[in-house]
């Protein structure tokens, strides 16, 4: 597996298998607050081969700390 990556972002990813996968910020996608959609390309055809979607996990709250003045 190989991560394509600016300093602050990761934009794709080549899979073991040969697919490059990509995340998707489309709304006509499927994207909104909580999940994530994650587009399969064939690197070679640059045909799309799948698209998943998924629930974002919660993140656990910290809990914030009293401070006393």
């Amino acid at each position: 597996m190989m991560d394509f990556h600016c300093g602050f972002h990761l934009h794709g990813r080549l899979l073991d298998n040969g697919l490059l996968e990509v995340a998707c910020q489309s709304r006509m996608c499927g994207k909104v607050a909580g999940n994530v959609i994650l587009h399969r390309f064939n690197p070679t055809t640059g045909l799309l081969v799948e698209t998943l979607r998924y629930k974002k996990p919660l993140q656990p709250q910290r809990e914030k700390e009293d401070k006393a003045v």
